[in-house]
C-alpha cells in the first residue's frame, strides 16, 4: 500500500502534465507514511519510487513554471467524491485491464523491484501458517490449547527467556500436560492408578493439582492471594510473565517436583519482572 500510494502520485503528475496554463494542483493521499516519504531525501523503503516522483515534479515545473503542487492527507475512502471515483477506476483496471503500456511512466513499463523486507515477511507468515497447521494435527494440540490458546508463537520464547532451566522445564511440563502427576503417569504405564495419592478423591490432573486438591489448600490460598482473585485463571497463570513467580512458588510449596529438581528456588525480582514487549 505504501509503494502503491507513491505510484498513484506519479500517475497523478502524469495527468497534470497533460494540462495547460495551470498554476496550482492538489494531490490527495490516504497514507501519512507516503506523504512523509515525499519529503525525505535519504534512502528508505521504496525510495526509488519517490525519487521518480521528484523527477516528474521537476519536469512539470519546466512546463508550468508557476505551478505549485500540494500534497494533502485524505482520511479513508468513504464520503469523499474523489476517493470514490479513484476506487471505481481501480476496480475497472482489474476487470478491463490497465492503461496502454506506451502511456505509462517509464518506471511502470516493467515489473517493480520486490522489497526484501516484504518477501521475508511473506515467507515468515507462510512458515507460521504451515507450522500452525502441523501443530493442530499434533496429539498434544488439544491439551496445549487449554493452557495457551496462542501456541505456537514467539510469545513462549519471550516468556521463558531468562528463566532458570528447571523453571522452564516445569512450565513446559505444565503447558504440555506431561508432568509427573498420577493421571499422566497412569496413561504412560508408570503408575497403577490415575487417582490423586494425596487426597484419593479424584484423578490427579493439572486442573486438580492446581485448582481442587484439598491437600494443597494452604498453598492454593497463597496462590489466590498473590493473583488477587478467588478464581485462578490457569491460562493467565501459565502465559503471563508477572504470574510466573506465583506459579513457581506454588510448585515449591506443594513439593511436586522435589524428587526431580530438589528444592525449587524462588525467582528473583529481575527474573520475575515484566519486561518491555512481554505480557
Amino acid at each position: 500500500m505504501y509503494k502503491g500510494e507513491g505510484i498513484g502520485v506519479i500517475l497523478g503528475t502524469k495527468l497534470i502534465q497533460k494540462e495547460w496554463g495551470i498554476q496550482s494542483a492538489i494531490i490527495y493521499i490516504d497514507s501519512q507514511a507516503a506523504i512523509t516519504a515525499t519529503q525525505l531525501m535519504k534512502p528508505t523503503t521504496g525510495h526509488y519510487i519517490f525519487d521518480t516522483l521528484h523527477e516528474h515534479v521537476a519536469m512539470l515545473r519546466k512546463k508550468h513554471s508557476r505551478l505549485r503542487i500540494k500534497i494533502r492527507w485524505s482520511p479513508g475512502h468513504k464520503g469523499i467524491e474523489g476517493n470514490e471515483q479513484a476506487d471505481e477506476q481501480a476496480k475497472k483496471a482489474i476487470t478491463d485491464g490497465s492503461s496502454n503500456m506506451e502511456k505509462l511512466p517509464k518506471i511502470l513499463k516493467k515489473l517493480l523491484p520486490q522489497s526484501k523486507t516484504a518477501i521475508k515477511w511473506a515467507y515468515n507468515e507462510k512458515l507460521k501458517h504451515t507450522m500452525q497447521k502441523l501443530w493442530q494435527k499434533s496429539k498434544h494440540y488439544d491439551r496445549m490449547k487449554k493452557s495457551d490458546p496462542a501456541a505456537p508463537s514467539s510469545k513462549y520464547i519471550d516468556l521463558i527467556t531468562g528463566l532458570p532451566r528447571k523453571h522452564t522445564s516445569i512450565l513446559t511440563q505444565l503447558q504440555m500436560g506431561h508432568m509427573p502427576l498420577a493421571k499422566h503417569l497412569f496413561r504412560i504405564g508408570k503408575a497403577d492408578s490415575p487417582v490423586c495419592p494425596a487426597c484419593q478423591q479424584a484423578d490427579k490432573t493439572i486442573q486438580h493439582y492446581i485448582l481442587h486438591c484439598p491437600a494443597h489448600q494452604a498453598a492454593r490460598q497463597n496462590l489466590r492471594n498473590s493473583t488477587g482473585g478467588r478464581d485462578v485463571n490457569i491460562t493467565k497463570l501459565f502465559t503471563t510473565r508477572k504470574t510466573l513467580r506465583v506459579l513457581f512458588r506454588y510448585a515449591a510449596e506443594t513439593g511436586q517436583w522435589r524428587g526431580m529438581f530438589g528444592e525449587l528456588p524462588e525467582l528473583n525480582e529481575e527474573q520475575g519482572k515484566e519486561r518491555e514487549g512481554w505480557g
